[in-house]
């Protein structure tokens, strides 16, 4: 027996809160299978085809554009060549430009050069012979010979070598003869028997020829 409070079933309201409560259910599991931000795959934008740019073009059309890539092509090609060969020139001049400076340099040395070489030879034989050399002139010979190794490492570091023929075959390209002597074995060529001056040069450019006694 029903009473007037009790509440009233219309016809398919439990169908529709079963079909409500499926539904929710189902977006709930959605929501935590998919990360948020994240786009379903099936939402995802298909990419766009990038646009052929050849698409409507003639053949005459396209045989132009062939013909201007393979133009621009070769000037780009070159262009490069034109760089490379630019660059290798510049580094050329200027090592070039460096070794000339040194041969010049070099050149306004060697006789200071020289001077401490008879120097160090004169007085250290004089200091030998004496037999008592003092502290003081001991100090300075050291000092001179410190200094002439220094110029001469310096010189090398600019590209310009010093060189002693002595033993060596006489080369009048890079030797200077100022006296012949007969040799005691018979040589086949004539060495440099004597050193007088050693030779200085830059590369193949001899800056001052070695002066020798050639034996013959």
């Amino acid at each position: 027996m029903s009473t007037e409070n009790e509440p009233k079933h219309e016809p398919g309201t439990e169908a529709a809160a079963e079909q409500a409560a499926a539904a929710a259910a189902y977006a709930a599991n959605a929501d935590e299978s998919t990360p948020e931000g994240a786009v379903a795959v099936d939402e995802q934008p298909e990419a766009e085809a990038a646009p052929d740019p050849l698409e409507g073009k003639s053949d005459e059309e396209i045989r132009e554009l062939a013909v201007q890539a393979a133009e621009y092509l070769s000037l780009a090609q070159r262009t490069r060549a034109d760089f490379d060969n630019y660059r290798k020139r510049a580094q050329a001049q200027a090592q070039a430009a460096k070794l000339r400076g040194g041969t010049d340099l070099a050149r306004e040395l060697l006789p200071a050069i020289d001077n401490v070489e008879r120097a160090l030879e004169h007085e250290g034989t004089a200091l030998t012979e004496a037999g008592d050399a003092s502290e003081a002139a001991q100090r300075i010979l050291t000092a001179l010979r410190s200094a002439h190794g220094e110029i001469v490492a310096a010189l090398g570091r600019g590209g310009i070598e010093r060189f002693d023929p002595l033993g060596e075959a006489f080369d009048p390209t890079r030797h200077e003869a100022v006296a012949r002597r007969p040799a005691e074995d018979q040589e086949p060529v004539a060495i440099c028997g004597v050193v007088f001056q050693p030779g200085y040069a830059a590369g193949d450019e001899i800056i001052r020829a070695a002066r020798v006694v050639v034996t013959d």
